[in-house]
C-alpha cells in the first residue's frame, strides 16, 4: 500500500521476524495444550477454551502481521488491522523520547515515547 498525500516515505517500519516467530511458538504450544486438554475431557467447555485462545493467537499473529508504519518529510502514516491514519508533524505540539534511571534499587524502566497532538487520532 503506497500513500503519497504526505510525500515519499523515506523510512518504513513492519513486522519484525522474531516477534512473529515467537507468537508463533508461544500460540502452538498454548493451543496445542488446550487441544490436548480437550480432546482428553470431551467436554464443550473444554473446547470453546481452544477455540478461543486459537481465534485470540490468530487475532494477535494478524494484527501484528498487518501493522505498518511509514515516516514522510510531513508527517507518519500508519496502517493497522482496523484502518489507516496519518499524523502530519504541524499536527504534533510535542513529540520526545526519555529513559531514566532514578535509583539502583528500583525496578529498571523502559524508554517511553510521548507525543501530543492539537487532532485526537481516530
Amino acid at each position: 500500500m503506497r500513500n503519497y498525500t504526505l510525500g515519499p516515505s523515506f523510512e518504513t517500519y513492519g513486522p519484525n521476524v522474531r516477534v512473529v516467530a515467537i507468537l508463533l511458538v508461544l500460540a502452538l504450544l498454548f493451543c496445542w495444550l488446550a487441544f490436548a486438554v480437550a480432546r482428553d475431557l470431551r467436554d464443550p467447555t473444554a473446547w470453546f477454551v481452544f477455540y478461543a485462545l486459537t481465534a485470540a493467537f490468530a487475532g494477535i499473529v494478524s494484527w501484528h502481521l498487518v501493522s505498518r508504519v511509514w515516516l514522510h518529510e510531513l508527517g507518519i502514516s500508519y496502517r493497522g488491522i482496523l484502518g489507516y491514519g496519518e499524523i502530519r508533524w504541524l499536527e504534533l505540539d510535542r513529540f520526545y523520547f526519555g529513559s531514566y534511571v532514578s535509583s539502583s534499587r528500583r525496578p529498571y524502566r523502559p524508554p517511553t515515547l510521548h507525543y501530543t497532538s492539537a487532532y485526537p487520532i481516530s
